[in-house]
């Protein structure tokens, strides 16, 4: 469903209920607030709604596709061009250079020739005076020493038949066979249509109540095996890229917080781009507050917390903060983050209630937090390590051990809070136990984890995903 704008929800209306509407439903041509989305969503005649909306936004994919790919052909044209516009300038010069070699070379052949026709003129002319005014005893000694240059001459033209001074000098050009392959070639590339599994599943009341009787059974951390889906370069931006955050919406949608460009950068569950969303200067993580909302910290001022629309890509509002803030997380509609100089933070997102200090702790810059099943897990860059409190506050835990956690960044919780922790300068992805009495190394360079900065589990689809600082997504399933 699409956000609304100055409009009202068409379901308290009819109750003479005012409400702001924050989406708006094209199929009942009415805005929803947020208190009747859910129940929208899930009654059974609006349910087919999700699956229009899925398809509309399938088609909004192929056009970026379609947009994206012409992008692509006309710049690989460009390159072509340009490439053989230099070709052709080289070869150009190259024949230019092999024409004044040749001019050169018989301009001296003809200059040479040209000395030696005034050489046999002189000496024509001198055996005329000889033979007209000489005596013959001048004439005998003269004829000696005009015998002698004869020679001389004779020599020197028998010497261009041998030198091939008189041969004929032609160019010749001959087309690279690789140029014979572009002009032989039918096509650019091809264009294909493929398909993937579907975003939406569909769960009859049946099957649900099924599923609400399957016990579920814990696992350890021995028992964890990440399986990968796929990796994918994230969008990058004017300034490069520079991952320090990233959580995954209830639509499949993949947000990353671009630090670098101050932007996020939205793909799609395929890995395939999808928006960028300017931000405040310096963000640095993100979290998701419903469908269509995240939460967005920043460590440069004007010290503030970004709630964000994703959908219309506008802010929603700001929540000030006395200082630059860190990891996030939300709970329940609560957000908790790390402040630096007053620790662990929590506030309603809705009512913007007072703040309130669950943890104070001062322990520099880049802390992460995550929250499970009444806990908080919370990473200490400075002192690598990884705290467990309850939600009042009380340490349950304190892990450290550089060998496995050396500059620790992100943290997340899967569904049996199971703790999967960042350790950047390690080039890995650690997972420790609930009671923080066990660790097991999970991921390292040896599968292609390097500057591993951002992490988010996906409670709902089983899906951990691990971000690099320069923009390298992986997303693995966890059995």
């Amino acid at each position: 469903m699409a956000s609304a704008s100055e409009s009202y929800c068409g379901v308290c209306e009819a109750q003479d209920v005012v409400k702001a509407a924050a989406f708006w439903c094209p199929e009942c041509n009415e805005g929803i607030c947020t208190s009747r989305e859910k129940h929208h969503r899930a009654s059974r005649g609006t349910r087919k709604h999700g699956i229009v909306e899925d398809r509309r936004q399938n088609l909004e994919i192929i056009k970026q596709q379609r947009q994206g790919f012409q992008k692509d052909i006309k710049k690989c044209r460009a390159k072509i061009n340009i490439h053989l516009d230099k070709l052709e300038q080289e070869i150009q010069q190259d024949l230019q250079a092999a024409e004044q070699k040749v001019m050169s070379q018989i301009n001296r052949f003809v200059q040479k020739v040209s000395d030696h026709e005034k050489t046999i003129d002189e000496l024509q002319n001198n055996i005329a005076l000889t033979k007209r005014f000489a005596t013959d005893l001048q004439t005998f000694f003269g004829g000696k020493i005009f015998e002698a240059k004869i020679q001389e001459e004779e020599k020197f033209m028998t010497s261009l038949i041998e030198d091939s001074g008189l041969q004929q000098i032609h160019l010749q050009y001959k087309l690279d066979n690789k140029m014979s392959d572009i002009l032989s070639m039918t096509k650019i590339g091809e264009i294909s249509v493929t398909t993937k599994p579907s975003t939406i599943s569909m769960t009859t009341d049946r099957e649900k109540q099924a599923q609400k009787r399957i016990p579920t059974i814990s696992k350890t951390i021995n028992d964890i095996n990440l399986t990968l889906l796929k990796q994918f370069e994230i969008s990058k931006g004017e300034n490069g890229i520079g991952i320090t955050g990233c959580t995954i919406m209830p639509s499949g949608k993949i947000i990353f917080v671009d630090q670098s460009n101050d932007r996020l950068v939205i793909h799609n569950d395929n890995g395939i781009f999808f928006c960028a969303i300017p931000v405040s200067h310096r963000p640095l993580d993100v979290t998701c507050i419903d469908e269509n909302t995240v939460a967005v910290t920043h460590n440069a001022e004007p010290y503030y917390i970004e709630i964000i629309n994703i959908v219309n890509r506008k802010t929603v509002r700001q929540i000030k903060t006395s200082n630059q803030c860190y990891g996030i997380t939300n709970e329940k509609g609560r957000l908790l983050y790390y402040e630096r100089g007053r620790g662990i933070q929590t506030q309603d997102v809705n009512s913007g209630s007072t703040v309130t200090t669950v943890v104070k702790v001062d322990e520099g810059v880049w802390n992460y937090v995550a929250t499970s099943n009444d806990r908080i897990y919370h990473t200490i860059n400075k002192t690598n390590s990884v705290t467990c409190y309850t939600v009042t506050g009380q340490k349950v835990w304190e892990y450290k051990d550089v060998s496995f956690v050396d500059s620790v960044h992100g943290v997340t919780v899967d569904n049996d809070s199971n703790v999967f922790v960042v350790s950047y300068w390690n080039n890995s992805i650690v997972v420790l136990s609930p009671d923080g009495k066990h660790v097991r190394r999970l991921l390292t360079n040896e599968n292609g984890i390097q500057d591993p900065f951002g992490i988010h589990f996906d409670k709902g689809r089983n899906i951990l995903m691990v971000t690099n600082y320069y923009g390298l997504a992986s997303l693995y399933e966890v059995k």
